[in-house]
């Protein structure tokens, strides 16, 4: 189940990054800047197309992480663990965070795709640096809970689009 999520994790960071880096190589990026859309628009439009290409992928991987799961609480009732409200709760705890972090890492990988893909002059320097900071780092990290790091790099992306767009493809990094 790692390795599909993982998977999932690097294709969706290459999609988040190639929007802006092929838009910048091909002047798209400056075409769609001079329609009346906002940055913030334009943003939460890369946003919606992102949910509608990895719904479906995300639930069907949700699916097995639920199956597994599901195979650890009967392990659990097999062994006894799960006679008490205390082992459920654990049960049902690590199961939601696993949720909450794989949603946390796609909104991350997202907003730092973004903003790598708009300031990188490479698209593939774009992409590695969102699998390096958004995958890789809070992997090295393990000591760290993965939430506590996407958090923290989901704020930092999130923060470098206060500038609008016109500013950033200009050449300028920090708001």
């Amino acid at each position: 189940i790692h390795v599909a999520w993982l998977s999932l994790k690097v294709v969706f960071a290459w999609k988040a990054c190639h929007f802006f880096a092929s838009g910048r190589r091909d002047g798209t990026m400056e075409l769609l800047l001079t329609t009346p859309a906002t940055d913030f628009e334009i943003v939460r439009g890369q946003l919606l197309g992102l949910r509608q290409l990895f719904t479906r992928p995300v639930l069907v991987l949700g699916l097995s992480l639920a199956v597994a799961w599901a195979g650890s609480v009967l392990t659990a009732l097999n062994e006894g663990f799960l006679g008490s409200m205390g082992g459920l709760m654990v049960v049902v705890a690590v199961g939601a965070y696993q949720w909450f972090t794989l949603l946390l890492d796609l909104h991350t990988l997202a907003w730092m795709g973004f903003w790598f893909a708009l300031v990188e002059p490479k698209p593939g320097v774009a992409f590695t640096k969102t699998i390096l900071r958004a995958v890789v780092t809070p992997f090295i990290l393990f000591c760290l809970p993965n939430m506590l790091v996407n958090g923290l790099q989901l704020n930092w992306a999130r923060d470098r689009f206060r500038m609008n767009l016109k500013s950033i493809l200009q050449g300028a990094r920090d708001p």
